[in-house]
């Protein structure tokens, strides 16, 4: 089965905290699992449009990470003003990508005005990488 013909489902009432258009039970299981602990966390940004994408807010409050629901594909947000700590903060979570093989090693981010998709969709990810990828993005968000 593609990837992208699991993941939706329509979406049952009292499904508030996740994305237009999704529900848990259409989810992929790890995009599942990312929107439950964004939620618990109160970093899941609402879906304004249909798309069911998940977004995930960072410390300061603004977009840092975006899952793409349709194919599982990861993209790091590259504006300064979206980290807390700025352009170092930034820096530091792209440091740790590259430790996972998700972020290209000799990626220059003042090069990349907006956002960078990472290396690998979510389900290319071993087990041991998503859970890191997690801890990861606990620590930035």
């Amino acid at each position: 089965m593609k990837n992208a013909e699991r993941l939706y489902e329509s979406r049952p009432s009292g499904t508030d905290n996740l994305p237009a258009g999704s529900s848990l039970y259409g989810l992929d299981p790890r995009l599942k699992e990312i929107s439950q602990w964004a939620s618990k966390k109160g970093i899941l940004m609402p879906n304004k449009g249909q798309d069911g994408n998940i977004r995930i807010r960072g410390k300061n409050k603004y977009q840092v990470v975006l899952f793409r629901q349709e194919d599982g594909q990861v993209y790091l947000v590259m504006k300064e003003r979206s980290y807390a700590g700025g352009a170092s903060e930034r820096d530091a979570l792209g440091d740790e990508l590259k430790t996972l093989g998700l972020y290209p090693q000799n990626l220059d981010p003042y090069k990349i005005p907006d956002g960078k998709k990472l290396t690998k969709q979510l389900h290319q990810l071993s087990e041991e990488e998503f859970k890191k990828l997690l801890e990861i993005l606990n620590s930035h968000c």
